[in-house]
């Protein structure tokens, strides 16, 4: 037999990449409360989040009641908006720019309300006025760099606006084909569009979009005769977020599709939606605003559906603990790790902060490559389930690890033989595999929507020759009442992993082989009263064959023969056979049948006693020393471990009572 050459050492920066891998990731995804120290803390309200991750814009209630806009980052906690005349009662924070340096919002002089914009550099509101001095001015919206604030005001009648420093507070007006405001929600990150709702004369609520060369129109409904509302924009003014009737919509290009309703729940709202579309988060329950105690808040991708915030966050490892209710999502970062919303925790309304996700806009993995060997010569294949996000395929590159980096693997024949084929697909599989070119760490890098995504690293192993089967030397035997258990040793341990499937002869003597399972063997053993086994063990190294007692069955000849297991490794096979004997409680001469040839063997043991050599009488009776040396199993008529005097009454019966051939006493 060709031994096999000694097994390649794993590189030490190998056997370690894996727990490196495990530290270069992200933290820990988190979700953080907004607004628990201070006197600020009655209520807080996360309205948006800026584009980077870094900020969430919101208002706060004191516990003595007043209201005031803030800004909050995790690292420095509030940030408290100046209130900008002396005359406001309150001010609320609605819109937040892409880096945080300039927040929008309305405030309140006791008449009529107004908008404004807050710079860092000053930390001052500027008043951007109301169009008529009367009634609702809210800036709702701002553009990335902060520029271009959007908005509406009463004109009277609600009107679109926009400010900019050269122009100030400018009348965008309502539009055309009948509709009799426009109440602006969210614009475009150029600044160019606008979304929003109002009335249409003789039709109803509707959502609309106002591009950038001043084209109005309407959204419709997902159902003829639903009203629409428009409440978020994505960076392409053709990606829109709200809901259409009682149901969450996203529309693409003004066609709407319905994202569904929360089990349990009767409607739901969309009121974020991603940059590129590929996620939307809302609420359940009617209205803009989210119930505080649904805890029905949710996000959607195409490929996930609708999946409820406290579900989604669990699966994420998140600690929720404190946090009684998530109502509902207000913003996404434009990375797709970080989002904002509202909820209750420890029993007061809290806006949040979710962070250190894996990119809800990128790719996601259902399933990761495992570890596996390959003989030498061989082939193997590693694979990967993963999905994009919203409207995305994903692409697929597989890597290799090489002593400091990962090398890119290409579809090519190597110098030493190895083909490469599907390193741009979920399955990589690797022919001719030589020792030079294929054990190592292998990882795939997954790439769709907003980023990409690394695998686990699989470790793929070489090994050299096919498994060798070192016999024990032991011949199982098992009383009807007791158990057997049979081994196989495969050589070199080191040589494995192995699988390993144990077999049983079709019929006894018949020399053909059927797979076992573990669990009960009267699917085979012929499913007489009293007869039964259970199998354990069948795909490891020792299958053990047991009466039945729980069940109060036993073994019988049915039991007794030839078993086998199949050792497998990546380079092949070897099989090592058993013959398995059943000594039959009653059978003294070992016949394989309790008759009344068995009544003079009894006599003798008992008259013997438990000596060790059997008497010349007991073998003057076609009986066997080997037969002698089971009578502890067939001695032992009322099972109760031990062969004696006790055992002479159920003797009796069973020889009164003789059983069929093959099969023990009771």
């Amino acid at each position: 037999m060709r031994l096999a050459p000694p097994r390649l050492a794993v590189p030490i920066a190998l056997a370690s990449l894996t727990s490196l891998y495990a530290g270069a990731q992200a933290r820990a995804a988190e979700i953080l409360p907004i607004g628990t120290t201070g006197a600020w803390t009655d209520i807080t309200s996360a309205s948006g989040l800026s584009a980077d991750g870094s900020t969430v814009v919101g208002t706060a209630t004191s516990t003595t009641g007043e209201i005031r806009p803030f800004l909050w980052k995790p690292t420095v906690g509030d940030i408290w908006i100046h209130n900008g005349q002396p005359t406001w009662i309150y001010s609320q924070g609605l819109a937040i720019n892409a880096n945080g340096t300039v927040a929008t919002g309305v405030a309140y002089d006791g008449n009529y309300s107004r908008q404004w914009r807050w710079t860092q550099p000053s930390n001052l509101m500027q008043d951007l006025g109301n169009l008529c001095n009367c009634g609702t001015s809210d800036a709702t919206g701002v553009s990335a760099d902060g520029s271009i604030v959007m908005g509406y005001s009463a004109a009277p009648g609600f009107r679109a606006t926009r400010w900019t420093s050269a122009t100030g507070l400018v009348d965008l007006g309502f539009g055309t084909g009948g509709r009799i405001e426009a109440v602006t929600r969210a614009v475009t990150p150029d600044g160019t569009t606008i979304v929003g709702y109002g009335h249409v004369a003789s039709i109803g609520l509707r959502g609309f979009v106002r591009y950038g060369d001043g084209t109005w129109v309407d959204l419709q409904p997902n159902i003829p005769g639903q009203g629409t509302v428009a409440l978020a924009v994505g960076a392409s003014p053709n990606l829109i977020a709200g809901y259409s009737g009682p149901e969450a919509t996203r529309w693409e290009s003004e066609v709407p599709m319905p994202l569904g309703i929360l089990f349990g729940e009767t409607s739901s709202v969309a009121a974020a939606i991603h940059a590129s579309g590929d996620i939307v988060g809302g609420h359940s329950g009617p209205g803009l605003v989210p119930l505080s105690n649904n805890n029905a808040g949710w996000i959607w991708t195409q490929t996930r559906g609708m999946v409820r915030l406290t579900d989604f966050l669990s699966s994420q490892g998140v600690n929720l603990a404190g946090w009684s209710h998530l109502n509902g999502v207000s913003g996404f970062s434009q990375n797709g790790t970080a989002f904002a919303g509202n909820g209750v925790y420890n029993g007061k309304a809290r806006g949040f902060l979710v962070r250190g996700l894996d990119p809800l806009c990128g790719p996601w993995i259902d399933i990761q490559p495992e570890d596996t060997t390959v003989c030498h010569l061989g082939q193997f294949s590693l694979s990967v389930q993963a999905f994009g996000p919203t409207f995305h395929q994903p692409t697929f590159q597989w890597e290799r690890w090489n002593d400091s980096f990962w090398v890119p693997l290409q579809n090519i024949v190597y110098a030493s033989g190895t083909s490469v084929s599907g390193a741009n697909s979920p399955t990589l599989t690797m022919w001719n595999c030589a020792s030079s070119d294929t054990p190592g760490a292998y990882r795939c890098v997954i790439t769709a929507g907003c980023s990409n995504k690394a695998t686990n690293t699989a470790i793929v192993s070489m090994i050299y020759s096919t498994p060798s089967l070192l016999n024990d030397g032991i011949a199982p035997a098992a009383c009807s009442h007791g158990s057997a258990t049979m081994h196989v040793n495969p050589f070199p341990p080191t040589n494995g992993p192995y699988t390993y499937q144990w077999q049983r002869e079709h019929s006894p003597g018949s020399n053909t082989y059927t797979n076992l399972s573990n669990g009960t063997t009267i699917f085979w053993d012929g499913n007489s009263a009293g007869i039964g086994g259970v199998a354990s063990g069948a795909h490891t190294a020792s299958l053990t064959i047991a009466a039945d007692t729980a069940n109060g069955r036993q073994l019988s000849k049915a039991h007794q023969r030839g078993y086998r297991c199949i050792v497998t490794n990546a380079c092949g096979s070897d099989v090592a056979a058993k013959l398995l004997t059943v000594h039959l409680v009653g059978d003294t001469n070992c016949d394989g049948t309790v008759n009344s040839f068995d009544i003079d063997p009894f006599v003798e043991w008992i008259n013997a006693g438990n000596v060790a050599i059997a008497p010349a009488s007991y073998l003057a009776l076609n009986a066997t020393q080997a037969c002698w040396d089971q009578r502890s199993c067939w001695g032992d008529l009322n099972h109760d471990g031990f062969a004696n005097n006790f055992d002479i009454d159920p003797f009796v019966n069973c020889i009164l009572n003789a059983p069929p051939p093959g099969r023990p006493c009771p």
